[in-house]
Protein backbone atom coordinates (compact mmCIF):
# COMPACT_ATOMS: atom_id res chain seq x y z
CA UNK A 1 0.00 0.00 0.00
CA UNK A 2 1.26 3.47 -0.90
CA UNK A 3 1.92 5.93 1.89
CA UNK A 4 -0.82 8.53 2.26
CA UNK A 5 1.21 11.19 4.08
CA UNK A 6 4.49 12.74 2.96
CA UNK A 7 6.90 15.28 4.40
CA UNK A 8 9.39 17.39 2.47
CA UNK A 9 13.10 17.50 3.15
CA UNK A 10 14.26 19.69 6.01
CA UNK A 11 15.67 22.29 3.60
CA UNK A 12 12.42 22.50 1.62
CA UNK A 13 10.37 22.61 4.81
CA UNK A 14 12.57 25.37 6.23
CA UNK A 15 11.94 27.46 3.11
CA UNK A 16 8.27 27.78 4.18
CA UNK A 17 7.93 30.64 6.70
CA UNK A 18 7.15 29.52 10.25
CA UNK A 19 3.87 31.49 10.44
CA UNK A 20 2.67 29.67 7.31
CA UNK A 21 3.75 26.24 8.56
CA UNK A 22 1.85 26.74 11.81
CA UNK A 23 -1.42 27.02 9.87
CA UNK A 24 -1.11 23.45 8.51
CA UNK A 25 -0.89 19.99 10.10
CA UNK A 26 2.71 19.19 11.11
CA UNK A 27 4.55 16.14 12.43
CA UNK A 28 6.45 15.99 15.75
CA UNK A 29 9.50 17.65 14.13
CA UNK A 30 7.48 20.63 12.85
CA UNK A 31 7.45 19.55 9.18
CA UNK A 32 4.29 20.20 7.13
CA UNK A 33 2.34 17.05 6.33
CA UNK A 34 1.32 16.51 2.68
CA UNK A 35 -1.61 14.18 2.03
CA UNK A 36 -2.16 12.22 -1.20
CA UNK A 37 -5.96 12.23 -0.92
CA UNK A 38 -8.52 14.68 0.42
CA UNK A 39 -9.85 14.01 3.92
CA UNK A 40 -12.68 11.52 4.30
CA UNK A 41 -14.59 13.89 6.58
CA UNK A 42 -15.62 16.46 3.98
CA UNK A 43 -18.60 17.74 5.94
CA UNK A 44 -16.55 20.71 7.13
CA UNK A 45 -18.02 23.98 5.89
CA UNK A 46 -16.09 27.25 5.74
CA UNK A 47 -17.97 28.45 8.82
CA UNK A 48 -16.67 25.42 10.77
CA UNK A 49 -13.04 26.36 10.03
CA UNK A 50 -11.61 28.31 12.90
CA UNK A 51 -8.81 30.85 12.68
CA UNK A 52 -5.74 29.69 14.63
CA UNK A 53 -5.09 33.26 15.82
CA UNK A 54 -8.31 34.26 17.56
CA UNK A 55 -10.50 31.14 17.43
CA UNK A 56 -13.29 32.82 15.42
CA UNK A 57 -14.83 31.08 12.39
CA UNK A 58 -13.23 32.05 9.09
CA UNK A 59 -15.56 34.12 6.92
CA UNK A 60 -15.51 36.93 4.37
CA UNK A 61 -15.39 40.46 5.70
CA UNK A 62 -18.52 42.62 5.46
CA UNK A 63 -16.62 44.96 3.11
CA UNK A 64 -15.91 42.08 0.70
CA UNK A 65 -19.51 40.84 0.86
CA UNK A 66 -20.84 44.36 0.15
CA UNK A 67 -18.44 44.76 -2.80
CA UNK A 68 -19.47 41.34 -4.13
CA UNK A 69 -23.16 42.27 -3.95
CA UNK A 70 -22.49 45.63 -5.63
CA UNK A 71 -20.56 43.92 -8.45
CA UNK A 72 -23.41 41.42 -8.92
CA UNK A 73 -25.92 44.29 -9.25
CA UNK A 74 -23.68 46.10 -11.76
CA UNK A 75 -23.40 42.97 -13.87
CA UNK A 76 -27.18 42.49 -13.85
CA UNK A 77 -27.72 46.15 -14.83
CA UNK A 78 -25.18 45.84 -17.65
CA UNK A 79 -26.87 42.69 -18.96
CA UNK A 80 -30.23 44.46 -18.87
CA UNK A 81 -28.79 47.48 -20.74
CA UNK A 82 -27.30 45.20 -23.39
CA UNK A 83 -30.60 43.38 -23.82
CA UNK A 84 -32.52 46.66 -24.03
CA UNK A 85 -29.97 48.07 -26.49
CA UNK A 86 -30.14 45.04 -28.76
CA UNK A 87 -33.95 45.19 -28.72
CA UNK A 88 -33.85 48.90 -29.63
CA UNK A 89 -31.33 48.20 -32.42
CA UNK A 90 -33.58 45.45 -33.79
CA UNK A 91 -36.55 47.83 -33.77
CA UNK A 92 -34.63 50.60 -35.56
CA UNK A 93 -33.32 48.14 -38.19
CA UNK A 94 -36.85 46.90 -38.74
CA UNK A 95 -38.14 50.47 -39.11
CA UNK A 96 -35.35 51.25 -41.59
CA UNK A 97 -36.22 48.16 -43.63
CA UNK A 98 -39.86 49.25 -43.70
CA UNK A 99 -38.96 52.70 -45.04
CA UNK A 100 -36.58 51.24 -47.62
CA UNK A 101 -38.97 48.56 -48.80
CA UNK A 102 -42.22 50.45 -48.57
CA UNK A 103 -42.76 50.02 -52.32
CA UNK A 104 -42.93 53.76 -52.90
CA UNK A 105 -41.21 54.82 -56.16
CA UNK A 106 -39.32 57.62 -54.40
CA UNK A 107 -37.59 55.19 -51.99
CA UNK A 108 -36.36 53.05 -54.92
CA UNK A 109 -35.16 56.15 -56.73
CA UNK A 110 -33.39 57.32 -53.57
CA UNK A 111 -31.50 54.00 -53.36
CA UNK A 112 -30.44 54.29 -57.02
CA UNK A 113 -29.20 57.85 -56.44
CA UNK A 114 -27.25 56.71 -53.34
CA UNK A 115 -25.49 54.01 -55.37
CA UNK A 116 -24.65 56.48 -58.13
CA UNK A 117 -23.26 58.99 -55.62
CA UNK A 118 -21.13 56.29 -53.96
CA UNK A 119 -19.77 55.24 -57.36
CA UNK A 120 -18.97 58.85 -58.26
CA UNK A 121 -17.19 59.43 -54.94
CA UNK A 122 -15.07 56.28 -55.38
CA UNK A 123 -14.18 57.24 -58.96
CA UNK A 124 -13.16 60.76 -57.88
CA UNK A 125 -11.03 59.41 -55.05
CA UNK A 126 -9.33 56.91 -57.37
CA UNK A 127 -8.56 59.66 -59.92
CA UNK A 128 -7.08 61.89 -57.20
CA UNK A 129 -4.84 59.07 -55.94
CA UNK A 130 -3.62 58.26 -59.46
CA UNK A 131 -2.89 61.95 -60.20
CA UNK A 132 -1.02 62.35 -56.91
CA UNK A 133 0.97 59.21 -57.72
CA UNK A 134 1.98 60.58 -61.15
CA UNK A 135 2.98 63.91 -59.60
CA UNK A 136 5.14 62.11 -57.05
CA UNK A 137 6.91 60.12 -59.78
CA UNK A 138 7.54 63.36 -61.73
CA UNK A 139 9.00 65.04 -58.65
CA UNK A 140 11.24 62.05 -57.88
CA UNK A 141 12.34 60.90 -61.35
CA UNK A 142 11.79 63.90 -63.61
CA UNK A 143 11.76 62.95 -67.32
CA UNK A 144 12.04 59.21 -66.65
CA UNK A 145 8.94 59.16 -64.38
CA UNK A 146 6.91 56.94 -66.74
CA UNK A 147 9.69 54.33 -66.95
CA UNK A 148 10.09 54.28 -63.14
CA UNK A 149 6.34 53.95 -62.67
CA UNK A 150 6.18 51.06 -65.13
CA UNK A 151 9.16 49.36 -63.44
CA UNK A 152 7.52 49.70 -60.01
CA UNK A 153 4.25 48.34 -61.38
CA UNK A 154 6.06 45.24 -62.71
CA UNK A 155 7.81 44.75 -59.34
CA UNK A 156 4.52 45.13 -57.48
CA UNK A 157 2.90 42.52 -59.75
CA UNK A 158 5.83 40.13 -59.14
CA UNK A 159 5.49 40.61 -55.39
CA UNK A 160 1.74 40.04 -55.57
CA UNK A 161 2.29 36.82 -57.57
CA UNK A 162 4.91 35.67 -55.06
CA UNK A 163 2.57 36.34 -52.13
CA UNK A 164 -0.25 34.44 -53.86
CA UNK A 165 2.10 31.49 -54.50
CA UNK A 166 3.15 31.44 -50.83
CA UNK A 167 -0.49 31.58 -49.71
CA UNK A 168 -1.35 28.67 -52.00
CA UNK A 169 1.66 26.68 -50.73
CA UNK A 170 0.76 27.17 -47.06
CA UNK A 171 -2.91 26.45 -47.73
CA UNK A 172 -1.91 23.18 -49.42
CA UNK A 173 0.32 22.29 -46.46
CA UNK A 174 -2.52 23.04 -44.06
CA UNK A 175 -4.87 20.77 -46.03
CA UNK A 176 -2.30 17.94 -46.14
CA UNK A 177 -1.68 18.25 -42.39
CA UNK A 178 -5.44 18.25 -41.68
CA UNK A 179 -5.89 15.13 -43.81
CA UNK A 180 -2.96 13.45 -42.05
CA UNK A 181 -4.44 14.23 -38.63
CA UNK A 182 -7.84 12.96 -39.75
CA UNK A 183 -6.30 9.69 -40.99
CA UNK A 184 -4.31 9.39 -37.78
CA UNK A 185 -7.45 9.85 -35.69
CA UNK A 186 -9.38 7.34 -37.78
CA UNK A 187 -6.59 4.76 -37.53
CA UNK A 188 -5.93 5.27 -33.83
CA UNK A 189 -5.45 1.92 -32.13
CA UNK A 190 -5.89 -0.06 -35.38
CA UNK A 191 -2.54 0.26 -37.11
CA UNK A 192 0.86 1.71 -36.44
CA UNK A 193 1.76 5.10 -37.81
CA UNK A 194 4.67 3.74 -39.88
CA UNK A 195 2.16 1.60 -41.83
CA UNK A 196 0.85 4.67 -43.63
CA UNK A 197 3.12 7.64 -42.82
CA UNK A 198 6.45 7.51 -44.67
CA UNK A 199 8.09 9.84 -42.14
CA UNK A 200 7.99 7.16 -39.43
Amino acid sequence: RHPEVYVMSDAANASIPLEIRQQFPCDDNGRVLWFTTPPLNNTVTPLDVVSPKNGKPLAHTPVYLAAKEKRKKLIEERKKQIQDGSAAADQSAEAENRTENDGHPSSKRRRIIDVEVDTLVLQTLTDQILNANKEWYKSQYGDSAEEAEAFDAVRAEERRTEVEAKKAYFEERRKVEAERKEKEKAMEGKVFRDDWDERH
